[in-house]
C-alpha cells in the first residue's frame, strides 16, 4: 500500500481552466497542477497595491507637521509682542486679547500633537496595507492547484471548465519511491520486539526473481484474536528500464525478516 498520497483539493472557488498535468504523469513537490480563474484573484493586486502606493506617499508627508509648528512660532511671536507692548505701554493691549493670543499658542501646540499622531497613525497604515496585499498575492498564488507530495497522477477528478469550491478534491497523487506492506505475526511464536528496527526482504509473485530490501517500522501493541499483530513494512521501491515502478500498490508480497 502507499505511505504517502493525497487527495489534492482547491483551495480557492472558481472555474478549473488549465490542467498542467494528466493521468500518469510524475511530478514533483510543489509543481503546479491545475490552474483556477484568477483574473479577479489579480486585480486586487493591483487595487492593493495602488492602496500601499497611497499609503506610503501619505506616511511620507509631514507637510501638516511642518505647518502646525510654523503657525505655533507666529502664535508664539505675536503673543511675546503683545507682552512687551503691554511692558512699555501698560493697557496698550486688552486682557480678552492677550487670552486670545495665549489660547492661539495652545492651539497651535495642541494642532503639532495631532499632526503628530496622524503622522505615525499613517506609518501604521503602510503595514496594514502591506498585509492587505500579501493577502492578495496569496489569493493569487492559491488559484495555482500544487502537489503537496512527489509521486504518479492517479486520477483527476474534475475537468477544464468545471466550477471548484475550497475542498473539492482536484487531482489524486501517490508517491511510489517507497511504499508499505502490512502483514501479521503470531505473537505466541515471534515476540514484538523480535521484529522491530529489523531489516527485511521482500519479494512478489508478479515479479519473480526480483527481491526488495525494507524495514519494519510499526508493530500494532494491540494483539488480535488468536495472537496475531500487524507490522508494518517500509519498501524501498526500484525504476524499471520502462520507467514504471516494479512495485504497485495491490500487490501480494512474502515477506522474510532478517
Amino acid at each position: 500500500m502507499p505511505i504517502d498520497q493525497a487527495e489534492v483539493p482547491a483551495q480557492e472557488q472558481g472555474v478549473l481552466t488549465k490542467f498542467f498535468i494528466r493521468e500518469g504523469y510524475e511530478v514533483k513537490k510543489d509543481d503546479p497542477l491545475a490552474q483556477i480563474d484568477d483574473e479577479q484573484a489579480k486585480m486586487s493586486v493591483q487595487v492593493q497595491q495602488a492602496k500601499l502606493n497611497a499609503a506610503e506617499r501619505e506616511a511620507s508627508n509631514d507637510v501638516n507637521i511642518r505647518y502646525a509648528k510654523a503657525a505655533r512660532n507666529v502664535a508664539e511671536a505675536e503673543l511675546k509682542s503683545a507682552k512687551e507692548t503691554i511692558a512699555r505701554v501698560p493697557g496698550a493691549v486688552p486682557a480678552t486679547e492677550i487670552r486670545k493670543l495665549e489660547l492661539s499658542v495652545v492651539q497651535a501646540a495642541l494642532q503639532i500633537e495631532q499632526s503628530t499622531n496622524q503622522f505615525e497613525i499613517s506609518k501604521y497604515q503602510v503595514d496594514v496595507s502591506k498585509a492587505e496585499l500579501d493577502a492578495a498575492k496569496l489569493g493569487v498564488s492559491r488559484r495555482v492547484v500544487k502537489s503537496p507530495i512527489s509521486g504518479i497522477i492517479v486520477e483527476k477528478y474534475r475537468n477544464e471548465g468545471e466550477w471548484v469550491k475550497p475542498g473539492d478534491p482536484i487531482v489524486k497523487v501517490v508517491y511510489f519511491e517507497k511504499l508499505r506492506v502490512k502483514t501479521t505475526f503470531d505473537i505466541n511464536r515471534i515476540p514484538m520486539q523480535r521484529v522491530m528496527k529489523h531489516n527485511a526482504k521482500i519479494t512478489v509473485v508478479q515479479k519473480p526473481g526480483m527481491t526488495f530490501n525494507g524495514k519494519v517500522v510499526f508493530a500494532n501493541p494491540v494483539i488480535q484474536s488468536g495472537g496475531a499483530y500487524e507490522v508494518w513494512i517500509d519498501v524501498e521501491n526500484v525504476q524499471e528500464k520502462d520507467g514504471f515502478w516494479a512495485l504497485q500498490p495491490g500487490m501480494n508480497a512474502v515477506v522474510t525478516i532478517e
